[in-house]
């Protein structure tokens, strides 16, 4: 069986190969050996961008609680999301933790440890169920309310997206490209789509979701599937972008972002391809943007929100894909997924920082920095409430001050 390598791409560098000789230099040759001076704006262009010292909020946002819960990820690109559901907080944890937390204050109402399991998924939730994913590649479904075991199957590899269930159908996507229905209530296997991923792929996997009984899960092939969900029949199939080039580097078209689905249309994101919209009934494509990225996408005041590759935040008219505003301060800062939340758009970055910005300008409207670590998850939100958390496990709950 062939080994599947995952890398995470955070940025790619250019290779630059020079020569020459020892004893002289050809004029050819001369032209193409770099200066200092475009070596070092070369090497000026991939640094993160700096935050504005001077910075002032112009948004008042107000902190509900903050605590650590959880070990955290060391290492791990794992963006474990915290998840709301109600009133309650689910939080996945890399050793093994699973907690619900009270939204609003902050309060344990109950932890589950599972000894030597390394937790790789948030918590996804439905079917009167908490369900997570394990590193080897184990799926775990709990009672929603107690946290109670309900049932543990195997799946043939690492389970790096939330899962879902609706309708007594629980939907899991695993690392080896395979999407699997199971019953809710027993585990038992209902229907199993396989395709063999590609030999190099970014460290991730897209969510397999379910709407209208149709289960739409992106591939890292670069196509989007819809399969009926209580069957696993076909009901389209649609390449979003097409591999190119020589290398398995250039070939890369992952289709990481969580898909994003409205009554009508559905909005996909592709690492070397684009921003899609695609009809919900047969995918027909609507419009596309050439927009690389490895990020889901937020909607929100009809415009779809992108961050690219380059850490550069896009919003999008949903209707035709033409660009609204465009955010370049925080490039090159690894930004999480953007999330929309009253009419702000709310990212984290490799520092620590959680930044707001307005859905109408892009402006950026408040600055907190939660961590000296890291920020990989996005957000989770509900009406009111805000929360994200970094790799150390540092985690806070905002709201909109008055």
């Amino acid at each position: 069986m062939k080994h599947i390598i995952r890398v995470l791409i955070i940025g790619i560098l250019p290779i630059l190969i020079t020569g020459c000789s020892l004893l002289e230099e050809k004029p050819e040759e001369s032209a193409n050996i770099e200066t200092k001076e475009e070596k070092e704006d070369q090497s000026k262009k991939s640094e993160p961008s700096k935050l504005k010292k001077n910075f002032s909020s112009s948004l008042t946002v107000k902190t509900l609680w903050k605590k650590r819960l959880g070990s955290g990820l060391d290492d791990y690109y794992l963006k474990l999301r915290p998840n709301i559901e109600g009133e309650n907080l689910y939080i996945t944890d890399r050793d093994g933790d699973l907690f619900n937390v009270d939204l609003k204050s902050g309060k344990l109402h109950w932890k589950v440890k599972d000894k030597n399991v390394e937790y790789t998924s948030s918590a996804g939730l439905g079917d009167g169920m908490i369900l997570v994913g394990t590193g080897d590649g184990r799926l775990i479904a709990r009672e929603i309310e107690s946290g109670t075991l309900r049932w543990i199957v195997q799946t043939s590899s690492e389970i790096l997206a939330a899962p879902s269930a609706h309708k007594g159908i629980t939907v899991v996507r695993s690392a080896d490209g395979a999407v699997q229905a199971l019953d809710s209530k027993t585990g038992s296997e209902v229907w199993n789509y396989r395709r063999e991923a590609p030999r190099l792929t970014l460290r991730g996997n897209s969510r397999s979701l379910i709407s209208d009984n149709v289960v739409f899960s992106a591939l890292d092939n670069g196509r989007l599937i819809a399969l009926d969900l209580k069957l696993g029949n076909m009901v389209w199939n649609k390449a979003i972008t097409v591999p190119s080039g020589v290398t398995d580097l250039e070939r890369m078209v992952d289709l990481d972002g969580d898909p994003l689905i409205t009554e009508d249309f559905v909005y996909v994101s592709s690492f070397q391809g684009g921003v899609t919209a695609l009809s919900k009934v047969n995918g027909q494509i609507i419009w596309a943007r050439q927009i690389s990225s490895y990020n889901a996408l937020a909607r929100g005041g009809r415009k779809i929100f992108v961050v690219d590759e380059d850490s550069v935040i896009w919003a999008l008219n949903e209707e035709d894909g033409i660009s609204v505003w465009k955010q370049s301060e925080l490039e090159k800062r690894f930004i999480t997924d953007p999330v929309f939340f009253n009419n702000y758009i709310i990212v984290g970055d490799f520092e620590g920082y959680v930044h707001w910005l307005s859905a109408e300008t892009g402006e950026i409207v408040n600055r907190i920095r939660l961590d000296r670590n890291s920020i990989l998850a996005p957000a989770a939100a509900s009406d009111e409430i805000v929360v994200i958390r970094s790799v150390s496990g540092k985690t806070i709950a905002m709201t909109l001050g008055d």
